[in-house]
C-alpha cells in the first residue's frame, strides 16, 4: 500500500519539539523535484529579509492551509506563499502569490506548549492552475492506527538546530492512536492532534 500524502506536518510536527516555531523533519531525506507539488512555503514579507515561518498544503486552487500557531497575530498582508519549490533558494521555478485572507480555526488554542485546532486556511490572491492540490483522505479508515503516511517540509533536520532546511524534506511515518501518543508525550497530545511516528 502506498503511503497516503496528508497535511500531516500540521499535526506530526507539534510532537518534534513543543513551542519551538520552525518544526523538524527529523530522519527525513531530501525530496525529490516534484514530489510534493502541493508543498507551500508560508514567508514574512513585512521584515527586511522575508523568512520562512512555516509549511502548509495547497488544498484548492485558492486555498493553503497551515498551522494556525504560525500566522497567528498576523495580518494576510504580512504573507506571502511560495509553491512549486524544492529549493526554497529557487526563485526561478517558485510560484510566488499574496494572501488576501487568513482564516483561522475558531476554537485554535495554544498554550502550555501545546496547541489545540491548530488549523488556518490562507486565501491566495489569485488562483492557482499549474499545480494540483494535495489528494486528500476521503475515508477515515485509512488513517487508522498503523497506516502509512508521508509527511513533508523545510523544517529543521537535526535536534537543537535553529534553521530550516533550505531543501524540502521528506520522511515516511505510521499514525499511531492517541492513547499510544499520550503515554509517550503526556498532555501535550489532545483529540485534535493526528499522532504519527517513525515507522522504523
Amino acid at each position: 500500500m502506498r503511503p497516503r500524502a496528508f497535511f500531516i506536518p500540521l499535526f506530526l510536527l507539534v510532537l518534534s519539539s513543543p513551542g519551538f516555531r520552525a518544526r523538524a523533519i527529523l530522519g527525513g531525506s531530501d525530496a525529490a523535484e516534484g514530489e510534493f507539488p502541493w508543498i507551500a512555503g508560508i514567508v514574512r514579507r513585512d521584515v527586511p529579509a522575508p523568512g520562512l515561518i512555516g509549511g502548509g498544503s495547497l488544498v484548492g486552487d485558492q486555498w493553503v492551509i497551515t498551522a494556525a500557531h504560525s500566522v497567528d497575530g498576523l495580518q494576510a498582508s504580512d504573507l506571502e506563499v511560495w509553491l512549486g519549490i524544492t529549493d526554497l533558494n529557487d526563485t526561478a521555478s517558485r510560484l510566488s502569490a499574496k494572501v488576501l485572507a487568513i482564516h483561522i480555526h475558531p476554537d485554535f488554542v495554544s498554550e502550555n506548549g501545546t496547541s489545540v485546532n491548530d488549523l488556518a486556511l490562507l486565501l491566495l490572491d489569485r488562483r492557482v492552475s499549474s499545480i494540483l492540490p494535495i489528494p486528500l483522505v476521503e475515508d477515515e479508515g485509512d488513517l487508522g492506527e498503523g497506516a502509512p503516511v508521508q509527511t513533508a517540509g523545510w523544517g529543521t533536520t537535526m535536534n537543537g538546530m535553529n534553521e530550516p532546511s533550505q531543501l524540502l524534506q521528506r520522511a515516511d511515518a505510521e499514525i499511531v492512536s492517541q492513547m499510544s501518543a499520550t503515554s509517550v508525550f503526556g498532555g501535550v497530545i489532545n483529540s485534535t492532534h493526528l499522532p504519527a511516528k517513525d515507522p522504523a
